[in-house]
């Protein structure tokens, strides 16, 4: 007579506890971003401008404003160069339809609590800032209590690799608003 075969069927669990040193360990901070992706070309910190470059009045210019229909976001972007045509800062720029609070609210979501800020007085308007950054970049964010130099706010992406030229004197009609300028060009 034939017997039924049984068969046993084993499940192994093996759980690994962390280490001390895991378990103690602050998790890693998020990268920042070091690039910024336009309709036909991406900025890149350190990098040569790329195509973007047609955009300058010439081509060793330090500034370069970024035609309005290449981004979304942001009223206005501006990228500033170094002397070799590498890209240092992108200065990112809100105007009064903006809702500051929101867009720093959602950089705290993306990037985590902010290592910097400050709130102070310009021209009797209050700014208020938030900074963070990694070995390589640095990220600032600015707003303020009523418009100033025609905006509520903007952002600054830049690079810390190397340390930034100061090109914050008038330059044109892509001059920098006196509000933004020492966050600008703060390396």
């Amino acid at each position: 007579m034939l017997r039924p075969a049984t068969a046993t069927l084993a499940i192994v669990v093996s759980v690994t506890a962390p280490s001390v040193a895991q378990q103690s360990a602050q998790p890693a901070p998020p990268r920042l971003f070091r690039h910024v992706a336009l309709a036909r070309d991406t900025v890149w910190l350190g990098e040569p401008l790329g195509a973007l470059v047609r955009y300058a009045r010439t081509p060793s210019d330090s500034i370069v404003t970024v035609p309005l229909g290449e981004f979304g976001g942001a009223d206005a972007i501006q990228v500033r160069r170094r002397p070799d045509g590498t890209v240092y800062s992108v200065l990112f720029l809100y105007g009064a339809l903006h809702d500051m609070e929101q867009l720093r609210d959602e950089y705290i979501a993306d990037l985590g609590a902010p290592a910097d800020s400050a709130t102070d007085s310009v021209a009797g308007v209050v700014r208020r800032s938030w900074v963070w950054q990694d070995e390589d970049t640095a990220f600032q964010l600015v707003a303020f209590s009523a418009p100033l130099d025609g905006a509520v706010g903007g952002a600054l992406m830049l690079d810390r690799r190397r340390r930034a030229p100061q090109l914050c004197r008038p330059h044109g009609s892509a001059k920098l608003p006196p509000s933004l300028a020492v966050a600008a060009c703060s390396p």
